[in-house]
């Protein structure tokens, strides 16, 4: 989230929330989330996937 654009679209609750999840992922790391959520076995594969805009963004995914 960029400058204070985020301050002013979404109320502080919201944003904390966001963050919040954000640092949960960073913490367990995707793939053990992702386990978890689905129940889903075996490894995880990772992509790289274009944003259609500026960059390249790493897609995780199960299955």
């Amino acid at each position: 989230m960029l400058g204070n654009d985020p301050q002013l679209r979404l109320p502080e609750g919201c944003r904390k929330q966001l963050l919040d999840l954000a640092r949960h992922w960073v913490q367990t790391g995707e793939e053990e989330e992702l386990h978890r959520r689905t129940g889903a076995a075996g490894p995880a594969t990772r992509r790289l996937v274009n944003d259609d805009r500026y960059t390249d963004v790493e897609e995780v995914s199960l299955g």
